[in-house]
């Protein structure tokens, strides 16, 4: 087991949000110590919670992380609380670049020709760009506690809106 860690994520382009954890199966190795190293890519920044509390968002750099997980004593801390340590530190990785591949599809649905008064199916496929503008906001706000959030799980939650705003747009188009 290391006595400080070094966090960085370089995942894949889709993934707007990545809760940093150890790829130890050692529950204790998620403890980030007092001294770990913190590595935020260009296109990322970084939301440095202690406690439950958001304490810092961290932009491109390294950084030194500054938690109550003391690197040799914190084993011994740990053992009054089952092992594990009572001072929580987390670090979520927030995707800062624009994300080009979120996709949308409509199942078909019918409006009436104005002028014969006959149903016409129509569809709608397309795709958008998401881009995170205040990485506090959407960590708050969206992913809550989630581990790692997507481009496509954005686009599911956001289905039913963009299928109903497509759909208005499309049905006062056809009756001009």
């Amino acid at each position: 087991m290391a006595i400080l860690n070094v966090l960085k994520y370089d995942g894949p382009n889709d993934e707007l949000v990545w809760k940093w954890h150890s790829e130890s199966n050692d529950l204790r190795e998620n403890e980030l110590r007092m001294g770990s190293q913190l590595i935020v890519n260009q296109s990322q920044e970084a939301c440095f919670y202690s406690g439950g509390q958001l304490l810092d968002v961290l932009g491109p750099g390294t950084h030194t992380l500054s938690t109550k997980n003391l690197p040799v004593l914190s084993k011994l801390v740990g053992l009054v609380f089952g092992g594990n340590s009572p001072f929580s530190a987390e670090v979520y990785f927030v995707n800062k670049a624009v994300s080009m591949n979120a996709k949308f599809g409509l199942m078909p649905f019918n409006i009436i020709e104005p002028t014969f008064k006959v149903p016409v199916p129509v569809t709608c496929r397309g795709s958008f760009a998401i881009i995170v503008e205040n990485s506090k906001l959407f960590l708050s706000k969206m992913i809550g506690t989630t581990r790692d959030f997507h481009t496509n799980t954005l686009s599911e939650l956001f289905r039913g809106v963009i299928s109903e705003n497509i759909k208005h747009t499309i049905t006062q188009i056809s009756r001009e």
